[in-house]
């Protein structure tokens, strides 16, 4: 291979490396567990920074996002049927995994005569309304 030819190459070969790295953000994973929660109920987990990101809980509370980019986020658990401590996370991503965010879910009181609906999860398409025994 000439001399012209070889240095083509490299300067190709270095503007192409360039660009790859001009693009690459580091992503990593986020996981954590939503405790408390009552038989096959299932968690919405909204992750909100440079990009936005939702997972649902597993059976058992566990959850997982498999790339989340670098930047500055806000957890937050949403189920209409449940409090959460703490209500909500924020949190650095660097490229490196991040594990145990956590949270406690406990029961909401539901007052007699209120429905159970909630717009933004889709929880309980069909409203349930809760009567206080009285006819």
């Amino acid at each position: 291979m000439s001399r012209r030819r070889r240095l083509e190459h490299m300067v190709l070969a270095a503007m192409l490396s360039s660009l790859l790295t001009a693009n690459s953000t580091s992503a990593a994973p986020l996981s954590g567990r939503v405790l408390g929660l009552e038989g096959n109920d299932h968690v919405v987990i909204k992750v909100v920074g440079p990009q936005t990101y939702r997972a649902t809980t597993r059976t058992g509370g566990a959850w997982i996002l498999t790339e989340v980019a670098e930047g500055d986020y806000t957890i937050t658990p949403i189920h209409s049927r449940y409090t959460f401590a703490p209500e909500q996370r924020t949190l650095s991503v660097s490229g490196k995994p991040v594990a145990d965010l956590d949270f406690q879910a406990s029961p909401r009181a539901v007052q007699p005569g209120s429905t159970r609906f909630d717009r933004e999860t889709g929880d309980s398409p069909h409203p349930i309304l809760i009567n206080s025994g009285h006819r």
